[in-house]
């Protein structure tokens, strides 16, 4: 490994964790609750075989989505960890980091090294990424994203010069795992369809460059079979490849509780900034502070808040 290449990837990792650093012994919220105190407790949980079984929020929550693969590694946490909080987040950080470096890979393999290293220290200091790293149930994201980041990888080194059978089965089953891990992974065919149409038909004019692409249309769609497992299994949990409406926490909701969802996300967005500000959010008995550097969490207490 050149020197270059080594400061590079230190100054992903530094970009990476110490952001992040402030928030290694915070609680567990929100969904960090039920997940790690109801959901994987050994009286709702008997094991990995219920993990794959069950759907998402077992029989403590609503029937309404499948993710098995990133929940068997929180549940493995759980037994591992118990009610020690800073090892989840050491691993939440780790995921985190992987992802960084994944980018910066893939990235750079693409559109050259300068670009992938910008590009994962712009993913890595991005503070909308504070949920999915602050919060323990955020590793689904982080777990998909792994998957994904690999299925592109594989993908791209399997086609760049000429087929390699290999590369691209790996590929395949990357992707399997990622939408196993969250469903956000069955939109990895679209990606790659853009990733093909934006680095890999070449410098021809405009009529070159669109039977290249056509010509890849084959096997990019050999992708829909990396969501057959999960959508076989998924059936097999919910009963149906969508939740029943009484299963969604949208059911009942009107107009005006919709607008002021949206109201409420708007306001949230705006405290993701590159600088600290004075944004207060209240979820439930949490407040948070959003800046650059993590999220700090306090009891706030609110009346009439029910867990």
């Amino acid at each position: 490994m050149n020197p270059t290449a080594s400061v590079r990837i230190g100054v992903v990792v530094i970009a990476a964790l110490v952001p992040y650093a402030r928030g290694l012994s915070n609680p567990w919220v929100w969904d960090d609750r039920v997940v790690l105190g109801k959901r994987l407790a050994p009286e709702h949980c008997s094991g990995l075989g219920a993990v794959w079984r069950q759907p998402y929020w077992g029989n403590v929550g609503l029937p309404d989505t499948y993710r098995p693969l990133s929940l068997s590694m929180i549940y493995l946490e759980e037994r591992a960890f118990g009610n020690a909080v800073i090892p989840y987040h050491i691993v939440s950080r780790m995921l985190h980091l992987a992802v960084c470096l994944l980018i910066m890979r893939v990235f750079g393999r693409l559109a050259g090294k300068t670009v992938g290293w910008s590009c994962a220290l712009l993913f890595a200091v991005h503070p909308v990424h504070a949920e999915a790293v602050a919060m323990v149930y955020g590793q689904l994201e982080m777990i998909s994203a792994i998957f994904m980041l690999m299925a592109i990888g594989f993908y791209v080194d399997s086609l760049k010069h000429s087929f390699r059978p290999v590369l691209f089965a790996m590929a395949v089953v990357s992707g399997a795992c990622a939408a196993c891990s969250k469903e956000s992974g069955l939109m990895l065919p679209a990606l790659l369809i853009l990733v093909r149409a934006t680095w890999m038909v070449g410098d021809g004019d405009l009529r070159a460059r669109t039977r290249i692409f056509f010509q890849g249309i084959g096997k990019d769609s050999l992708f829909i079979v990396a969501a057959v497992p999960y959508l076989f299994l998924r059936y097999q949990a919910l009963g149906g490849l969508t939740p029943a409406p009484e299963a969604t926490v949208t059911l009942g909701y009107t107009f005006g509780m919709r607008t002021g969802r949206l109201r409420l996300e708007v306001v949230c967005l705006k405290g993701f900034t590159l600088i600290r500000t004075r944004i207060i959010g209240h979820f439930g008995p949490v407040r948070s502070r959003k800046s650059l550097i993590c999220m700090r969490f306090r009891s706030c207490n609110r009346p009439g808040y029910e867990d």
